[in-house]
């Protein structure tokens, strides 16, 4: 019996994929999964990363999304920072060929986020930051994709005395992600 569902399951994956596009993903009631994971060691300093996101189609190429950042380094002196983020999008989704199997997809938006940091135990007042983004996704099949999203400045919305309101720090993120398109979900059968 388990073979039997198995085999069910590879074929409805494959046949799913040959009659699928690119245009679908971007269509209402289609959502995406994605992120990215980092760890990295630099002459002492070590660092982890995580990155999860998700985003939902409410119409054709408009989505809002919810995303989480993580980050924590130690160092060589045994020096530990933190810092974390939860926040929510807007997005809108252009420059596809709807009926293509792979290609690219351009998306532009702006998050809302609120973040604490933390450095050597020492915790700090959570900011609230806005910061438009530019992202590119290359769907390698009509559901995976690879992106990359570049966002230039960052706009610290409860900026106190000692900090600055506009960060233009340049930031370069890439990720995989997974699209669940709405023709694949059939959301009459969930909601029933």
């Amino acid at each position: 019996m388990k073979k039997i569902l198995l085999t069910a399951g590879i074929c409805s994956v494959c046949v799913t994929a040959m009659s699928a596009n690119i245009g679908e993903n971007f269509e209402a009631g289609s959502f995406q999964l994605g992120g990215h994971a980092s760890f990295y060691n630099n002459d002492g300093e070590t660092t982890f990363r995580f990155e999860p996101n998700a985003t939902f189609f409410v119409s054709e190429g408009v989505s809002t999304g919810v995303n989480f950042n993580y980050r924590s380094t130690n160092n060589s002196n045994d020096i530990k920072d933190s810092y974390f983020s939860l926040g929510s999008s807007i997005n809108y989704t252009f420059g596809y060929v709807a009926t293509a199997q792979s290609g690219i997809a351009y998306k532009v938006g702006a998050s809302a986020y609120l973040s604490k940091y933390k450095y050597d135990g020492v915790g700090y007042d959570a900011n609230i930051w806005v910061n438009p983004f530019f992202r590119a996704d290359y769907f390698l099949s009509p559901r995976i994709s690879v992106y990359g999203v570049t966002s230039p400045i960052d706009f610290n919305l409860t900026a106190g005395e000692n900090e600055d309101f506009v960060n233009t720090e340049l930031s370069f993120t890439v990720g995989l992600s997974y699209t669940f398109a709405r023709k694949d979900i059939i959301w009459d059968n969930v909601s029933k």
